[in-house]
């Protein structure tokens, strides 16, 4: 006759556990980036798709190869450009560190033919243009000299550094912290050197 009152008392004692449970660890939420949230109320919110237009911000003269006409509503998308593609690609098609130097540097060999294959089904913007850029984008990547490609890998790191993400941030839990824009007056930041030319490049790109 115990059994009974006693099997309730348990299942309601372990129903008050996991409601405490879930009160100190809530489920993360997502932005729409697919990453896990964790926006810093101080800032402004700083995501994967932002980080395009602060490498412009300091490599003003880079391609943007951002011609291509969308899909949707038959306008050139002028946002979507060579950087946005190519930060998509290395964090959210390959799950590659944005503060890792190597993990830059085996995603510009992708483009260069000498690592992974990139698949053009699911190379970024793909599905919103009409045309697929990635042959173009893997062209001017090709183009550039070591200089040019040292030059990009340092301005991305840069950028995503300010923003707060650490080398020890996992791919899968990567924060979407803000960050604003460099002003031009008092940065630190140096403009590219005069030696950095978009011309013909090497395969020589992991070479120390």
């Amino acid at each position: 006759m115990l059994k009974m009152p006693l099997r309730f008392v348990a299942i309601a004692l372990f129903s008050c556990i996991l409601a405490l449970l879930s009160a100190f660890h809530p489920t993360p939420s997502y932005g729409d980036t697919g990453i896990v949230a964790q926006a810093n109320p101080d800032q402004s919110r700083f995501r994967v798709y932002d980080a395009w237009q602060l490498v412009y911000e300091q490599l003003p003269n880079f391609p943007q190869e951002n011609q291509y006409v969308s899909a949707a509503t038959g306008d050139v998308a002028e946002d979507n450009t060579l950087i946005s593609r190519l930060v998509r690609y290395h964090v959210l098609i390959k799950g590659r560190s944005p503060v890792h130097r190597l993990d830059w540097k085996l995603t510009l060999a992708d483009y260069l033919g000498v690592n992974e294959v990139i698949f053009p089904a699911s190379y970024p913007g793909q599905d919103a243009l009409q045309t697929n850029p990635m042959t173009g984008d893997v062209a001017v990547i090709q183009s550039l000299n070591r200089v040019a490609r040292e030059q990009l890998i340092s301005t991305l790191i840069g950028v995503f550094a300010e923003a707060g993400w650490t080398a020890s941030t996992p791919t899968a839990d990567l924060p979407s912290n803000s960050v604003s824009p460099p002003s031009s007056a008092g940065s630190s930041q140096t403009a590219p050197p005069s030696t950095v030319h978009f011309g013909t490049g090497a395969a020589d790109l992991l070479l120390p």
